[in-house]
């Protein structure tokens, strides 16, 4: 498993949501990606990290660039943060896993989190835990701080 501890994280700062948000829409017409982070001992999403969407079809998937991933996974835990949930930007769909999401998903102990760009001044960021049992994800409603 890539994380720890990360079944308590309930909220995430407004200013993370805003500059995930924003870097989402920075790359449209592309998907983005990138993981999600929280400080070591702590239940909140405090930052984020890009990585490369090196996917051939890039405006409507995604695949994490490899050497970025391993970089930044090890590079939060030197700042004393851990990877608690990963992050991608559905350019012109709504905010809701695909099923192309639920056949890639990684790791069923991360918090999954969608940013529909379909409404470009009305941007939706949603979070979802996988239940491996019930091959489905769920909302995870997280707590604006």
């Amino acid at each position: 498993m890539i994380s720890t501890s990360n079944n308590r994280v309930s909220s995430i700062t407004k200013s993370c949501t805003k500059r995930i948000i924003d870097y989402c829409a920075q790359q449209l017409p592309y998907e983005a990606c990138g993981l999600l982070l929280a400080a070591t001992d702590s239940d909140m999403i405090i930052d984020f990290q890009p990585i490369v969407n090196r996917h051939e079809a890039a405006e409507q998937a995604f695949l994490f660039d490899a050497e970025q991933w391993v970089h930044h996974y090890f590079s939060a835990i030197q700042s004393g943060h851990h990877v608690v949930g990963i992050f991608h930007s559905h350019p012109a769909e709504e905010a809701s896993p695909s099923q192309a999401d639920i056949e890639g998903f990684i790791d069923h102990q991360l918090i999954y989190a969608i940013v529909s760009l379909k409404q470009i001044d009305r941007p939706q960021l949603q979070f979802y835990r996988f239940d491996h049992a019930a091959n489905r994800f769920w909302d995870c409603p997280l707590m604006l701080a």
